[in-house]
């Protein structure tokens, strides 16, 4: 994941309104619809950049699937 992404990733997340649910892989269609496949890592990679995020606060995990929420 280089710098570009991370930026996308965290002006995505201060977009969103506070207590949206954000999962990494609505964020990973998001980038897709926006830049194309080719810059998108993989959701996994944005799930474990989500974790470390000050804004963003894990609540639960659904069906296998890391449910986050912006603070």
């Amino acid at each position: 994941m280089n710098k570009h992404i991370k930026n996308w990733i965290d002006t995505m997340v201060l977009d969103a309104k506070l207590g949206t649910k954000i999962t990494a892989s609505g964020l990973k269609t998001q980038l897709i619809r926006k830049h194309g496949t080719t810059y998108v890592c993989t959701s996994s990679t944005i799930g474990w950049y989500l974790s470390r995020n000050k804004n963003i606060k894990f609540i639960s995990k659904e069906k296998g699937i890391k449910v986050y929420v912006r603070e």
